[in-house]
C-alpha cells in the first residue's frame, strides 16, 4: 500500500510542509503505540472490581430508567421502515 501511494504522488509538485511532515509523523506514532498497547502487559488492572461494579449499576439504572424510550425508538427505527416497505409492496403506485 505504501509502495502505491508513493508511486501516485506527483513528486515534481511536492511542496514541504508542516501537514505533510506532521500528519504522517502523527499516524506512524498512533500506530505504535497501540501496538505497544495491545503487546504490553495484560496483567495490569485499569479499574478496579469496586469501580467496574459502581460503572455497571449506573448503566443498568440508567437503562431502567430509559428503558420506555428505548423501546419507541427501537419501534421508530425498526418498525416504521418495515411498515413503510410493506406499504410500497401491497399498495404500489
Amino acid at each position: 500500500m505504501g509502495v502505491y501511494a508513493a508511486y501516485q504522488i506527483d513528486w515534481s509538485n511536492f511542496t514541504l510542509s508542516f501537514q505533510n511532515v506532521f500528519l504522517p509523523l502523527l499516524f506512524i506514532f498512533v500506530v505504535s503505540l497501540f501496538a505497544l498497547k495491545v503487546v504490553s502487559n495484560k496483567d495490569v488492572e485499569v479499574t478496579s472490581p469496586k469501580t467496574d461494579k459502581k460503572i455497571s449499576d449506573a448503566i443498568d439504572r440508567f437503562n431502567q430508567k430509559t428503558r420506555g424510550l428505548q423501546n419507541i425508538v427501537l419501534c421508530v427505527v425498526v418498525l416504521l421502515p418495515f411498515l413503510f416497505y410493506l406499504w410500497g409492496i401491497l399498495w404500489p403506485n
